[in-house]
């Protein structure tokens, strides 16, 4: 009985001394700083910058879905114009699994850009 508590003991000391890693990144996680309702103020076409467009109105879910509406008008009645899901690490965004995109936000976190493609201001309603 001593051998079997013995072998027992041995048998599960080492699982006493396993350590769990760190789930901490060493760069923070911003992946909710997408989170919300954002509005088109700007657009690339050709390597040129352009913000003579009235602007869609993209919503970003926390459940990693997006959408997006032609006006605001569009967004406050639920007519959805495109939607798909996305996945945001803080610095780059996926839409759909591809398009990506590196992205900034400003200071205030306000303003984002997706590297060569939009830029959007973020909308409280």
């Amino acid at each position: 009985m001593k051998k079997i508590l013995f072998f027992l003991m041995l048998a599960i000391m080492p699982l006493t001394f396993i350590a769990c890693s760190s789930d901490d990144d060493d760069t923070p996680n911003n992946s909710s700083k997408i989170v919300g309702v954002w509005k088109q103020v700007a657009y690339n076409s050709d390597g040129t910058w352009h913000n003579d467009f009235f602007g869609d109105i993209y919503y970003f879910g926390s459940d990693n879905t997006y959408k997006v509406y032609s006006s605001v008008e569009d967004y406050k009645n639920g007519k959805v114009y495109s939607s798909g899901t996305y996945t945001f690490d803080g610095k780059q965004i996926a839409l759909n699994g591809s398009f990506k995109h590196d992205v900034t936000f400003s200071e205030n976190e306000n303003e984002v850009r997706f590297e060569g493609w939009l830029i959007l201001d973020r909308l409280n309603i």
